[in-house]
């Protein structure tokens, strides 16, 4: 039996669903949990803006750094992505916002006041931000049309308030870094997520030069300029496994290392006076921070900062702070600062989970399990606290091929195990942070070994004593949405019940909806149309949907452009006989997933809902 749920009906449900139970938190508290992240600094280095989700969707807010004084600068309707504030004048700064149902665009805004100005974005074309000039007289930044497969790299000028071509390139690529001077710009371009290069740009001449070429899947990636323009840092996997960082001299035309670590380099900062650089290495999902003071060549101890995931690494104007995002499995993203030449370390914004006790939330451990062909796969696994009984438990399967499961609090995984069920995350092949082969290996017809991990990840719960073999759920977003679709067929008697939140449903038409810039991308990922369509139809969950016999729950955004919600309605209506429960919710959201609290609230819901009428067999 088939059923269609609206929004409106889910939002009903709201005030009887999750609060069963005296002693358990609703829904609406565990999605209430907030995040700070993606600072950036005011070029006085007396205060810094920041992303936070505070007001139940993305927004924009500014804090001064001394005396913690903060307020929210956007109030934009569909949320904002990024925010950069001129590297020159504090009344200038660049905010992305997506579109409603469509790409981003780039606006212009006063963070004293005043409305916003577009830059660029028609609600069509995508634009994205690129970097600014030292100068902060200019800006770059791309945008690319749906159906042309050349980019636009373009810049803005702040005085003229006009925007300037300044060439076109196939593919997928991005201005990342301007010389001190302003002459030079480093460009990063895209093959695929295991293939880039590193371009060099002449303002002046207007010629572009290739600095990386090579053959085979070598990454360059995020060029930084020092302040002589004599050189650039940059990250690379050349010869390695393992993503490292580096120095290219411009002179010499060639690179030396500056850290070789066994585990990827993530990302790095480099102060604008090129006194420091920090580097953060990721140690199997767990982040090590590195702050060296290149003047003196020496190294903060690692030890100085929390054990967690970091990112967003950002120096001050004048190096003496360096900010950046910090995460551990009992807090969501906040902003620190970590004082470089005082040597002191400080949280500068605090956002609430909810009204949830930290203590509640479960600390997950680093496991492995052997899949088909003995390759360990690397997994997070959370256990409730306190019964001794055989519990259910959840695959959570993360939201793009190359995701990496980490140790940052989720409120979606904190909330299941805190309904009883056990959530074990792995790592299937294909995630980064274990190397580039291991990266490689669910490209084009290797796509089926991945979904193969996610059945061993069924056959380790159902080993274990404290698991209910009978009660195993599989769960994903977007990409882990397919993989969740093609465990249900191709193990169907393993699985009590499936949950898909934007779910890829038919890889075909997923490839095809790509835009033209990112289609070399996507086929290098999935298998390319002109010679696999056969196979990509072969293992689409649309084409296997007769083979789900579990119970079946799809969550799609009205408004979903990669993953539209009638697919979702031709896979729900292909699993109908045989009188299987199927379950079709549609959500208004945008983009490929929940973002607004009052979608995240309703998705949740009805998730909640569906295990409990078909795992927990719970009345309503």
């Amino acid at each position: 039996m088939i059923h269609f749920v609206r929004f409106g009906a889910v939002v009903a449900l709201l005030t009887c669903i999750g609060v069963a139970a005296a002693d358990e938190y609703s829904v609406l508290e565990y999605m209430s949990i907030h995040r700070a992240e993606k600072p950036s600094w005011q070029a006085l280095g007396s205060e810094f803006a920041y992303l936070t989700n505070i007001s139940g969707i993305p927004q924009v807010w500014r804090i001064a750094s001394r005396t913690g004084y903060q307020h929210q600068l956007t109030f934009d309707t569909c949320g904002v992505s990024g925010c950069w504030w001129s590297p020159m004048d504090p009344s200038v700064m660049v905010i992305a916002t997506p579109a409603v149902g469509g790409p981003s665009r780039l606006y212009r805004i006063n963070p004293q006041g005043g409305q916003p100005s577009l830059i660029a974005g028609d609600g069509v074309n995508h634009c994205e931000f690129g970097c600014w000039a030292p100068d902060g007289l200019r800006l770059a930044y791309v945008v690319s049309s749906p159906n042309r497969p050349q980019i636009q790299v373009s810049e803005y000028l702040i005085s003229e308030a006009k925007s300037v071509v300044l060439f076109e390139m196939t593919g997928m690529c991005v201005p990342v870094s301007y010389s001190q001077d302003n002459q030079l710009v480093l460009i990063e371009r895209k093959q695929s997520v295991l293939d880039g290069d590193l371009l060099l740009y002449d303002r002046a001449s207007g010629d572009i030069r290739g600095l990386t070429q090579h053959s085979g899947n070598i990454r360059f990636k995020s060029p930084k300029w020092d302040a002589k323009a004599a050189g650039f840092y940059f990250m690379t996997d050349q010869e390695r496994e393992f993503m490292g960082l580096a120095y290219w001299s411009l002179d010499s035309a060639q690179f030396s290392w500056i850290e070789t670590p066994d585990w990827d380099v993530e990302e790095y900062a480099l102060s604008r006076d090129g006194a420091w650089l920090a580097w953060v290495i990721n140690e199997n999902g767990l982040s090590s921070l590195q702050v060296r003071n290149l003047r003196r060549n020496t190294d903060t101890p690692v030890q100085r900062f929390p054990r967690g995931v970091i990112r967003d690494l950002t120096f001050s104007p004048d190096g003496s702070q360096l900010i950046y995002s910090f995460a551990s499995s009992k807090r969501d993203f906040d902003v620190w600062v970590y004082e470089t030449y005082a040597d002191k370390l400080h949280q500068a914004t605090f956002s609430a989970v909810g009204g949830i006790s930290r203590e509640s939330f479960v600390e997950p451990q680093n496991v492995e399990y052997e899949s088909f062909d003995g390759r360990k796969i690397p997994a997070l696994w959370y256990t409730p606290v306190g019964s001794s009984q055989a519990k259910p438990a959840i695959v959570f399967l993360s939201d793009s091929p190359n995701d990496q499961a980490r140790s940052d609090l989720s409120s979606q995984i904190q909330f299941f195990v805190s309904r009883g069920f056990a959530v074990l995350q792995p790592n299937v092949r294909g995630s980064s942070g274990y190397g580039k082969t291991y990266m490689s290996l669910d490209d084009g017809e290797q796509r089926t070994n991945s979904v193969q991990d996610v059945e061993y990840a069924a056959k380790w719960l159902a080993s274990r004593s404290e698991v209910d073999a009978k009660k195993l759920v599989v769960f994903g977003c977007g990409y882990g949405g397919f993989l969740a679709f093609a465990a249900l067929a191709e193990s169907p008697k393993t699985w009590a019940a499936g949950v898909s939140v934007a779910g890829v449903t038919d890889l075909v038409s997923f490839i095809e909806r790509a835009p033209a810039v990112k289609r070399t991308c996507r086929e290098a990922e999935f298998g390319a149309l002109s010679g696999q369509l056969e196979f990509l139809a072969g293992i689409s969950p649309i084409t296997r949907a007769s083979n789900i016999t579990s119970p079946l729950l799809v969550i799609e955004g009205r408004k979903d452009s990669r993953c539209p919600g009638m697919e979702g309605e031709r896979l729900i209506e292909a699993v109908q006989a045989g009188n299987r429960s199927a379950r079709f919710v549609r959500v208004d959201y945008d983009g490929c997933r929940p973002v607004g609290i009052k979608d995240r609230i309703a998705s949740c819901a009805a998730v909640e809902e569906f295990l409990n009428e078909h795992v927990l067999k719970r009345k309503k």
